[in-house]
């Protein structure tokens, strides 16, 4: 069972990114920049909001 949304990141200069995140049977976070500059992730299903929230905007600000 997976399930999709989407969450968004905050960038250093306040402008907000779209992160598609979803849940499904994986270990780790997993981060994806498509070429037209999509962010997708997935993250495991028993990760909590504030989980998803922490990894990605740890990976997202430089």
């Amino acid at each position: 069972m997976t399930q999709q949304f989407t969450i968004s990141v905050s960038r250093p200069d306040g402008m907000p990114i779209p992160v598609v995140v979803t849940k499904k049977r994986v270990k780790n976070f997993n981060l994806r920049v498509t070429s037209s500059g999509e962010v997708h992730a997935s993250a495991p299903l028993g990760a909590t909001r504030e989980d998803r929230v922490e990894n990605v905007g740890v990976r997202v600000t430089p």
